[in-house]
């Protein structure tokens, strides 16, 4: 790593400019020519051996080459707000991590998903220290690690994290969700509840809660889950796929309008996924609508065209 870059970025050049150099080696065909790819949570070395990584990994490599060059560089942690993404059989509020460097008279920020982002989130507040990054990082790998069936190595990175960080609600929330998945509720439930110790706004960790609870029965946990439900539904009222789950079973009692109409909520929820105009556009076909199917087509291409990119973006 250190010959690559030796070639392609000045020591003494100033910040900005040292940033732009690195960001460019990454990124540019004649450089690295990195590609995005959703599950490739790499640390720096893999993610340059690869040429490839998601935001994780992207950001560990910038991270490492921005400080190998005297900058400071710092990861940011957030939730992107409102989205959610479909892994299989699997469906995970989306998090986003990207760079800030500090310049001495102006930070930047590096982001390979900048989409993701927001304005507000240009703020230093979700600035993480390094071992919160490295245990959401162990925790997002387990995560992909429990898509693809492994559950054993899925549980062995997310108590990783956990242990890399005790404090993060998020680690203790995905090692939650890891053991309602297997059947393993009272685990599950000392999960949730130790998350929503650490943070009791976490939505997430409250929906895992009022699952177990509801799946453990009794009248004291059904009581509690009761007492949560309020917030539980708001909670899963805003998730494109619950609406596309209720498509679903109106198309099994053979209710195509409510089903249309479930599919329509779940776009202006998530405009962005493929699996809901497919399944709008095969109801509207069905239903002899062919210009609202052909109007759907052209949004669905023009999804499609876009996921294909790599956006990229370096912000002053």
């Amino acid at each position: 790593m250190r010959e690559f870059f030796s070639s392609r970025v000045d020591r003494d050049a100033p910040d900005s400019e040292r940033l732009a150099q690195i960001v460019n080696a990454i990124l540019r065909p004649d450089g690295l020519g990195f590609a995005y790819e959703t599950e490739g949570t790499y640390d720096a070395r893999e993610a340059f051996r690869r040429r490839r990584g998601n935001c994780q990994g992207f950001s560990f490599l910038v991270v490492a080459v921005a400080r190998e060059y005297g900058m400071q560089a710092q990861f940011q942690d957030f939730e992107a707000f409102g989205r959610w993404n479909r892994y299989d059989r699997f469906i995970a509020a989306v998090r986003h991590t990207n760079v800030r460097v500090s310049g001495g008279v102006e930070d930047y920020l590096v982001d390979l998903r900048p989409e993701l982002g927001h304005p507000s989130f240009s703020s230093a507040r979700y600035v993480v220290k390094d071992e919160r990054a490295f245990a959401h990082f162990y925790s997002t790998a387990g995560f992909f690690r429990l898509v693809r069936g492994d559950r054993a190595g899925a549980q062995r990175l997310m108590e990783l994290g956990c242990e890399m960080d005790p404090r993060s609600g998020i680690v203790w929330s995905n090692l939650g969700n890891l053991h309602l998945q297997g059947g393993e509720l009272g685990l599950a439930r000392q999960c949730f509840e130790k998350s929503l110790l650490l943070d009791a706004h976490s939505e997430e960790s409250l929906a895992g809660l009022v699952r177990v609870l509801q799946r453990q029965g009794g009248p004291d946990a059904l009581r509690l889950a009761a007492k949560y439900e309020k917030r539980f539904r708001s909670y899963r009222d805003r998730n494109p796929y619950y609406a596309y789950n209720l498509a679903g079973q109106a198309q099994l009692r053979g209710d195509r309008g409510e089903a249309e109409r479930a599919l329509r909520r779940a776009i202006r929820l998530k405009g962005d996924e493929p699996l809901f105009y497919e399944d709008l556009i095969a109801l509207l076909r069905s239903t002899g609508q062919e210009s609202e199917a052909r109007r759907a087509e052209v949004k669905l291409a023009k999804i499609r065209a876009r996921q294909a990119k790599v956006e990229t973006l370096l912000i002053p």
